[in-house]
């Protein structure tokens, strides 16, 4: 009896097993994601040139033309201010001349006066010495004893002081006139340069606030004219060492290269930039571009460090670790 119920329980375990085995449902599937592909840059290591570029901040420069009058005058019109347009030959200051040109005909009138005056003179003088000639002579025809001889001997001196008198005289007249005639030549110079005009196409840089009236004294800055024609580099300072080292040196401007030399700076300029505690600039000649202007920026390079014939590879080859690289 305690078998068969056992049988039984065990038979009823089964079905409750089979039932529940036919009731679950199915495992959902995974869906697997496809591998990351990773590409690698490469790139051929070759045996070339390697060379140390160290760059500097530089601009395109117009060269400028102090430009002043060579003669003292008094203002008649500034023609320009600053930032102006100008062509060459274009008037930039007039100087009145008219006093220095009625100084002019008053000393020549005087001269001319001076002359007259000294041809009557010296005429005068030598007719009174033509007189006493003619009567030395009558003396000398005359028989006469010794008080005779005595007349003819100061007749004689008398001639000559005259004479005397008469060279000494033509000596201070010319003397004088020589004078005059250098205050006249002065003068003249100084007419015809009353007008400041450009030398060159440009922009006026800096202009003196001049007014009419104004006295102007001679080689006084009155402007200065930028001559974008004529262009260089200026920029950030280079020491001697480094650009005297340098294997080349070049500019990039405007996405052009351009050779350079550098340019020597006056004595004076560069005392004058050093005491005033300014850093002196590098500047460099160069053959501009028609793509080239005055102020534009440049990339001054310079090669130093040269290496030939050196195994390359690219930089982002080298891994940087705490060993070094």
């Amino acid at each position: 009896m305690r078998k068969k119920t056992i049988l039984a329980g065990l038979l009823l375990l089964a079905l409750g097993l089979s039932g529940c085995a036919q009731k679950a449902e199915p495992a959902p599937e995974i869906a697997l994601l496809e591998p990351v592909g990773v590409e690698l840059d490469s790139a051929a290591a070759y045996i070339g040139n390697l060379n140390q570029i160290t760059t500097y901040d530089s601009a395109v420069t117009p060269e400028v033309e102090e430009l002043h009058m060579t003669v003292d005058g008094t203002v008649k019109k500034m023609y320009v201010t600053l930032g102006d347009l100008v062509k060459k030959g274009d008037v930039l200051l007039e100087l009145d001349e008219s006093d220095t040109q009625e100084a002019y005909d008053r000393l020549a009138e005087q001269i001319e006066y001076t002359q007259t005056v000294n041809d009557y003179d010296n005429r005068m003088a030598q007719i009174d010495i033509d007189l006493l000639k003619n009567q030395l002579r009558a003396l000398q025809a005359a028989q006469g004893g010794a008080e005779q001889q005595k007349q003819i001997e100061l007749k004689q001196v008398e001639i000559e002081q005259a004479e005397l008198n008469l060279r000494q005289a033509r000596e201070r007249q010319q003397l004088s006139l020589e004078t005059q005639k250098k205050d006249l030549q002065a003068l003249g110079e100084k007419l015809g340069k009353n007008l400041l005009v450009a030398p060159c196409d440009g922009r006026v840089a800096y202009a003196a606030s001049l007014q009419e009236g104004d006295w102007l004294t001679a080689y006084r800055p009155v402007a200065y004219i930028a001559d974008e024609s004529r262009l260089y580099l200026s920029g950030e300072s280079i020491s001697t060492s480094l650009s005297g080292g340098a294997t080349e040196m070049y500019a990039l401007i405007n996405g052009g290269r351009y050779e350079i030399t550098p340019r020597e700076m006056e004595r004076e300029d560069y005392i004058a930039l050093v005491l005033a505690g300014n850093d002196v600039p590098a500047c460099f000649d160069f053959e501009a571009g028609e793509d080239v202007e005055a102020g534009m920026y440049a990339a001054v390079c310079l090669v130093t460090r040269a290496r030939e014939n050196v195994l390359l590879i690219p930089t982002n080859a080298l891994l940087r670790g705490g060993g070094g690289r």
